[in-house]
C-alpha cells in the first residue's frame, strides 16, 4: 500500500514533464497547468493580480465612497440652493402679487385723487365766483353806505319825505334777498310816495369817436328814453353766444315810466342849459355847497385829477391799448361835470366783457351800467309806482364798482337830484 504511490509518482512526474505527444504522434497543445513551475508562477502572478485588484477595488470603493460623499454633499448643497431659490421664487411671486395689488390700489387712489382734484378745481372756480360776487356786493355796500352818508349831510335837500324814500331804496341795494320785505317797509312807512329817485354810481359806455356822446369819469347819466326806444332801464337776463358766427342774442327785461313827470323836468333843465351859451347851472352851485359841507369829513369828496381818467380800448384780437378821449365837443369844459342822457342797464353779466358790453349798449342805447337796480324796479312794479328816475354818476368804465371816483360821484349824483327836486 505504501509502495504504489512511490512507484506511481515518478511515472506521473515523468509523464507530466516529458510526454508532450499523444500516442499517434501528434503534438498536444501546451497547457500552463501542465508545468508546475509555470503553474506556481502563474498562481503567484494571479495572486498578486488578485491582491492588486483587491487593493484597487478597495481603493476604488474608497474613491467611490469619497466621490459619492462629495457628490451627495454637492447635491445636498444644490438641493438647499434650489430650495432657497424656490423659496425666493415663491416670495417673488407673492411680492409680485402684492405689487400688483399695490399698483391696483395706486391706480384706484390716483383716480380718486384726480376726482378730488377736479372737485377741488370746480369748488375753487365756484369759490372764485362767490368771491367776485361777494366783492361786488361789498363794493355796492360801501358805495351805498357812502351815498347814505352823503345824503345825510345834504340836509338842505327837500322834501325830506323823498330823501327818506331814497335812503330806503339805497339800502335796498345791500341785498336782493331783502327786496320784498324792504318794499313792504317802504310802502308801509311812506304810503304816499309819488316819485322815486334811484341815485348812485355807475360805469360809462364811452364813445371813442363822437365827443358829444362820450361819457367820461365824473359825468352824470340820466335815464331818459331815446327816440328809438322808450325804456329807461334794461336788464340782460340771458345771453346766448353763437361761436360760429360770433353773434349774441339777448333775452332782456326793460322798464319805463307811465308817469313821465320827472323826465319832463329833466327835459326842461336840459333845454335851459342848451339854450344858454354859458349858463350858470344849479348843479354846479349845489356841487360847490356840498363840497364845502363835506370838507371836514374823513372821506375825500374832491374831484380826482383829470389824469386819472384813462380810457382803454379792446382790439378785435383781445389786446387792450390806452387811447385818447375824443375831442371836438364845444360844450365840454375840462373838470366840469357833464350830463348825458340815455338808458341804463344792469352790468352784472355784461359789463366785464368789453365786446359784449359795447354790442349790448349799441342795441339798446345804453349810456351806463350799474348793479342790482333791477331788483328795486321789480319792487316798484309790485307797488305800482309809476314815476321813477335813475341817476348814475360815472365812477369807472365798467359798472361803477371802482373806488377812486366813488366819493365825488356820489356827491355829484346827489347834487343833480337836488337840482331836479328844486325844479319840481
Amino acid at each position: 500500500m505504501l509502495i504504489l504511490p512511490i512507484l506511481v509518482l515518478p511515472v506521473i512526474h515523468g509523464f507530466l514533464l516529458e510526454n508532450n505527444h499523444s500516442v499517434v504522434g501528434q503534438t498536444k497543445p501546451s497547457s500552463p497547468y501542465l508545468n508546475i513551475s509555470a503553474f506556481l508562477d502563474e498562481k503567484n502572478r494571479l495572486q498578486q493580480a488578485t491582491e492588486r485588484i483587491a487593493q484597487n477595488t478597495v481603493q476604488f470603493r474608497h474613491d467611490m465612497d469619497t466621490n459619492l460623499a462629495v457628490l451627495s454633499s454637492q447635491l445636498l448643497q444644490k438641493f438647499n440652493v434650489l430650495e432657497q431659490k424656490l423659496g425666493e421664487v415663491k416670495q417673488l411671486n407673492e411680492t409680485q402679487k402684492e405689487l400688483a395689488f399695490i399698483q391696483h390700489n395706486h391706480v384706484t387712489l390716483e383716480q380718486k385723487y384726480n376726482r378730488l382734484i377736479n372737485s377741488y378745481e370746480q369748488l375753487k372756480r365756484e369759490n372764485d365766483l362767490l368771491h367776485v360776487e361777494f366783492q361786488l356786493i361789498k363794493n355796492v355796500s360801501i358805495s351805498t353806505s357812502k351815498e347814505l352818508s352823503d345824503l345825510k349831510h345834504l340836509g338842505a335837500i327837500q322834501p325830506l319825505q323823498d330823501i327818506s324814500n331814497i335812503q330806503q331804496s339805497v339800502q335796498y341795494l345791500l341785498s336782493q334777498t331783502q327786496t320784498v320785505s324792504m318794499t313792504e317797509q317802504v310802502r308801509g312807512t311812506f304810503s304816499k310816495v309819488q316819485h322815486v329817485f334811484l341815485v348812485g354810481v355807475g360805469g360809462s359806455v364811452p364813445d371813442y369817436e363822437d365827443a358829444s356822446k362820450h361819457v367820461r369819469l365824473g359825468d352824470i347819466v340820466i335815464s331818459l328814453p331815446s327816440q328809438e326806444r322808450s325804456c329807461l332801464y334794461v336788464h340782460g337776463q340771458k345771453i346766448d353766444h353763437t361761436l360760429r358766427t360770433d353773434e349774441y342774442k339777448f333775452n332782456v327785461k326793460h322798464w319805463a315810466c307811465a308817469d313821465d313827470t320827472l323826465q319832463k323836468v329833466v327835459e326842461k333843465i336840459k333845454n335851459i342849459t342848451d339854450s344858454s351859451p354859458d349858463p350858470e347851472r344849479p348843479l354846479d352851485i349845489y356841487l360847490e355847497e356840498a363840497s364845502e359841507r363835506l370838507k371836514a369829513e374823513e372821506s375825500s369828496f374832491h374831484r380826482p385829477f383829470i389824469n386819472t381818467d384813462r380810457l382803454y380800448y379792446t382790439n378785435p384780437d383781445g389786446t387792450v391799448v390806452e387811447v385818447q378821449h375824443p375831442s371836438g365837443d364845444r360844450n365840454y369844459i375840462e373838470g366840469r361835470t357833464n350830463v348825458r342822457f340815455g338808458a341804463i342797464s344792469n352790468g352784472m353779466n355784461i359789463a366785464k366783457d368789453g365786446k359784449l358790453r359795447k354790442t349790448f349798449a349799441r342795441l339798446y342805447g345804453i349810456k351806463a351800467y350799474d348793479l342790482d337796480t333791477d331788483a328795486i324796479l321789480e319792487s316798484l312794479d309790485g307797488n305800482r309806482n309809476e314815476s321813477f328816475l335813475i341817476i348814475r354818476e360815472i365812477a369807472d368804465y365798467t359798472d361803477g364798482s371802482r373806488k377812486e371816483w366813488q366819493p365825488y360821484s356820489a356827491m355829484a349824483a346827489a347834487a343833480y337830484m337836488k337840482t331836479l327836486i328844486m325844479a319840481l
